[in-house]
């Protein structure tokens, strides 16, 4: 598969990248978009993954909301959406240890996102993250003034995603355990 420099947009181009990513990867390597993946052990019955394109959009929150009967508050940033979050975590045993901050909660959900290019913004969330991090939050980052400054002259609009290639090949090879597909396997140390 070539591969092409680019710079997705936002989500929505980087949704379409990956989509014709893992589609043209598994059809490359498997001759067809379906594969079956023994998710509880190889005495059950596999499961069918369907990379077919186009991949079916679902909205995070609303789709929350609807399968755990959830009603998200609109504003994430504010204290309430917080409390909610902390609440519906608890509720469905969702483990996320202190600092619950919103950002924290969240990433339980995804990690994934559209870069923020605004500066005004930016130096705005940079404030919250440092009332995370004095709260304990000890991955909440501090105010970049450097960064703020150098967004002030212009960054192009921009995404990313970090997508677990260990994960994958699992599911490409119908691995029960991950350490059958590691690249690099945790080594003893030598006596």
């Amino acid at each position: 598969m070539p591969c092409i420099p680019c710079f997705p947009d936002d989500y929505n181009d980087l949704m379409e990248l990956t989509e014709t990513m893992l589609s043209g990867m598994v059809k490359e390597l498997t001759g067809g978009y379906k594969i079956e993946y023994h998710a509880n052990g190889v005495s059950n019955p596999p499961i069918e993954i369907d990379f077919t394109p186009p991949f079916r959009r679902i909205d995070m929150i609303q789709e929350l909301e609807a399968m755990a009967n959830l009603n998200i508050p609109e504003d994430l940033s504010s204290d309430e959406a917080n409390k909610y979050l902390i609440a519906a975590c608890a509720k469905y045993d969702v483990k996320c240890p202190p600092p619950q901050t919103t950002s924290r909660l969240l990433d339980k959900v995804c990690n994934a996102y559209t870069e923020l290019n605004d500066p005004v913004v930016q130096r705005q969330r940079f404030e919250e993250q440092l009332k995370d991090r004095q709260s304990g939050d000890d991955e909440a980052m501090a105010l970049d003034e450097t960064f703020c400054t150098a967004l002030e002259y212009g960054l192009p609009p921009t995404g990313g995603w970090g997508l677990g290639v260990d994960r994958l090949a699992m599911l490409l090879t119908d691995s029960q355990n991950i350490k059958e597909v590691l690249l690099f396997p945790a080594m003893k140390p030598q006596e």
